[in-house]
């Protein structure tokens, strides 16, 4: 490059080095206009404080006329600068940046040889004094401040410093005082320096601004390119995202599909991998079955299920149904049904297997309770049918034996002084005893039971009974009674209950645990209030006590202890009696329950659950004693033996006795008798009418008649329908003299019984 070319190049702030455009140039030179501009508002703020300043300093040194001439030229070259910024700043479409930079440099150029007229105005022509140099220094500040301001573009700082430093040189030039001279040397100077520092400030803003331009055209070009790159995968990532989205939609929809059928779908590999599941089978199984073997899912097993559908899918066979159990998250056992298919592919080769998944354990369990249900109702049904036969029977050997009982007691009034006829008389007198106790055991399984109830705690009847069991049973077993009378007394431990039948109760359990136990052994009776415990579902505990018979005999298994409470069943080779029968009627008939729980080779425990004594039962006895009498007793009886037997016996205690065969005679003498009736026997069972609708009828008739129900049923159901109703008392058949004598006695003497 020439020395002409270079000059040029360096006062056209042109750069070979920059490949630019003219077009590149000219922005490059606008952007300079543009930064001339946002300075304007500092330049004119510095331009007022400063010349305030000179003024407030050369009010007293200066003449009024040439200040104030000074100030309005400044003030003047303020307000052009003003509007010229204005001006631009407000520009139009057509207006050129470059024509409206003339008019800034105009208003700079103003301001500038305003400032140099401070060196006129404002010093005086006097010698050297500290208020010029003050003006001078003021007038270099603000050249070196326009440095900041005004040195972009050059030209700008040129028209703001020239005016006002060769103002100072020309005004100090003339002067032959060398201090003069010095000042106008030095401003010769800071003018040079300032001017190649201005310029080079000018010419790197230029550099700098002309490379963002070209920069920025580059990063502009690359970034349209990458735009279009861009916009090619948007395009690209856009038609992805919606077929991922249709993908999704499909899952959904299938999701959607199978999760609504209620059942479990899953894609087996042939590795037995769940390639595929719904959400009802991992609702199953949990989140995370996919990936994992099927078995390990299922069963928590580390080989594949006994029946497994998959593997015979795999083996060649078709379609698959079957049922397995398998446990849930939980570990719970659940049953499934499962229908396995096999996934082929286009050369009919077995991929893979479809599963679909039914939970069926709720079936399963209806299915067992069903099943249970069905053999507790037969259980139920046998076991009343048989109670109802048991107590039909008894009530027919009741009505048989009263007559036997009744004609030995009256041969007994007769011949009792016959020793020999005695000897005959007394064994079928024991005789006919046991037959009324084996009725009554009879009687205690179809429900029946409650003869003479006494309130007596617990622990007593125990101690009281332990010395009849120990003589019935092999020495070599041993009973041991847990029992602290105290401690049961302070848990409540009474009971209300028939001192007879809980003895044939505990009699008959301890023989049956004796039986159970080979050679030595030990039986052990306990007792203990169940407050506090759930003994039994739906049993109110705080309203039981339990006695428990525990033995360590050989036991039972599932099956036989299903039927130990069935009549005649027994593990021995005979069977001769009720057995637990009878313990399981006369039980429920005192309102109470019973368990066994046992196990083949571990020994079998029976727990009695009997019902508290209330506060108010008061335990009550009576010794029957043959006691005469007289009054009027209407006899009710269709079984023409036990009526004429029971009129026996009446009469020799000294009543008098009218006969009734059925319910319509009974009340047709009540009716229709001139003298009244003091007491009447009344049976429930007659052939025309029931006892218990019989009794309202006769008490309409004969209100002050009293009533006993005589009965060879037990104190339950229709008899205990008849005492709610009113009458006095009752006694079962058969009866001893004695009984009746003391019963009639106690019901005409005191009315209805307490007890």
């Amino acid at each position: 490059m020439d020395l002409k070319t270079k000059i040029r190049a360096l006062l056209t702030l042109d750069d070979p080095g920059l490949q630019a455009t003219s077009e590149q140039k000219q922005r490059a030179f606008t952007a300079l206009i543009d930064t001339l501009y946002r300075q304007a508002t500092v330049c004119i703020t510095a331009t007022v404080i400063n010349a305030s300043i000179l003024i407030y300093i050369s009010y007293d040194v200066v003449s009024s006329g040439p200040l104030f001439f000074w100030a309005a030229l400044m003030a003047g070259g303020v307000i052009f600068r003003i509007l010229a910024a204005l001006r631009y700043k407000n520009r139009r479409g057509h207006d050129s940046p470059l024509r409206l930079y003339r008019l800034m440099l105009a208003s700079i150029i103003f301001i500038g040889f305003a400032w140099g007229m401070a060196v006129v105005c404002l010093i005086p022509k006097a010698g050297p004094s500290d208020h010029a140099l003050f003006v001078v220094i003021v007038l270099c500040g603000m050249a070196a401040g326009a440095l900041g301001g005004l040195a972009v573009p050059l030209s700008a700082y040129l028209g703001f410093s020239l005016p006002t430093l060769l103002a100072v040189v020309i005004r100090f030039a003339f002067l032959n005082h060398p201090l003069h001279l010095a000042v106008t040397g030095v401003t010769i100077l800071f003018l040079s320096f300032t001017t190649v520092i201005a310029f080079k400030i000018n010419r790197n803003r230029y550099r700098l601004q002309l490379m963002k331009d070209i920069f920025e055209e580059g990063v502009a070009e690359q970034t349209s390119r990458l735009k279009t790159v861009n916009q090619e995968l948007e395009n690209k990532i856009d038609a992805l995202q919606n077929a991922h989205l249709m993908l999704e939609q499909e899952r959904d929809r299938l999701e959607t599909i199978t999760g609504n059928i209620g059942a479990g779908l899953a894609v087996i590999s042939r590795d037995y991998k769940i390639l595929w599941a719904n959400r009802v089978l991992k609702d199953m199984f949990g989140d995370k079955i996919e990936g994992r073997k099927c078995f390990t899912n299922f069963q928590l097993s580390r080989e594949t299920c006994p029946e497994c559908g998959v593997a015979r899918i795999f083996d060649g066979e078709g379609k698959v149904i079957h049922e397995q159990p398998g446990l849930d998250t939980t570990g719970k056992k659940m049953w499934l049904q499962i229908i396995a298919t096999p996934i082929k592919d286009a050369h009919e080769n077995v991929t893979a297997a479809l599963e679909l998944v039914l939970p069926i354990t709720d079936k399963k369990e209806a299915e067992a309770l069903q099943e249970r249900m069905a053999r507790e109702l037969e259980q139920v049904r046998k076991i009343e049918a048989i109670a109802t036969l048991a107590g039909g029977i008894a009530h027919q050997f009741n009505n048989a034996l009263t007559a036997v009982v009744g004609n030995i007691e009256l041969l007994q009034l007769d011949y009792g002084h016959d020793e020999n006829l005695n000897s005959y008389l007394q064994p079928i007198l024991e005789s006919a005893a046991r037959m009324t106790e084996w009725t009554r055991q009879l009687l205690a399984y179809a429900e029946g039971g409650k003869y003479r109830p006494r309130t007596v705690c617990l622990v007593d009847f125990i101690n009281e009974t332990l010395p009849l069991l120990r003589h019935a049973i092999d020495q070599k077993i041993e009973i041991l009674a847990d029992l602290e009378k105290s401690e049961c007394q302070a848990q409540n431990c009474k009971v209300h209950i028939d001192l007879a039948q809980m003895q044939m109760v505990l009699s008959s359990i301890v023989a049956n645990a004796a039986e159970a136990i080979d050679g030595k052994g030990t039986i052990k009776i306990s007792c203990k209030d169940c407050l506090g415990e759930d003994p039994l579902p739906g049993m109110d505990q705080d309203r039981y006590v339990c006695l428990s018979v525990e033995d360590n005999g050989r036991g039972m298994d599932e099956a036989t202890r299903k039927r130990v409470f069935e009549p005649f069943f027994t593990t021995k080779f005979y069977g001769r009696g009720l057995g637990m029968a009878a313990v399981y009627g006369i039980v429920k008939h005192h309102g109470g329950y019973i368990t066994i729980e046992s196990e083949s080779g571990k020994g079998t425990t029976v727990n009695l659950f009997l019902p508290k004594a209330k506060d108010d039962e008061q335990q009550t006895g009576q010794v029957a004693q043959v006691l005469a009498g007289t009054g009027r007793i209407l006899l009710i009886e269709d079984e023409e033996l036990v009526r004429e037997i029971n009129q026996a016996l009446l009469e020799r205690l000294g009543y008098e006795v009218v006969t009734a065969v059925d319910g319509s005679q009974a009340l047709d003498l009540v009716k229709n008798s001139a003298q009244k009736y003091d007491l009447a026997l009344l049976d429930i069972k007659l052939p025309d009418i029931d006892g218990a609708a019989l009794f309202p009828m006769l008490r309409k008739q004969c209100p002050d008649m009293k009533v006993i129900v005589c009965s060879g049923y037990a104190l339950d159901g229709p008899t205990q329908a008849i005492l709610d109703a009113g009458a006095e008392d009752f006694i079962q058949k058969p009866f001893s003299m004695a009984d009746i004598a003391a019963k009639i006695e106690k019901v005409l003497r005191f009315g209805t019984d307490s007890s």
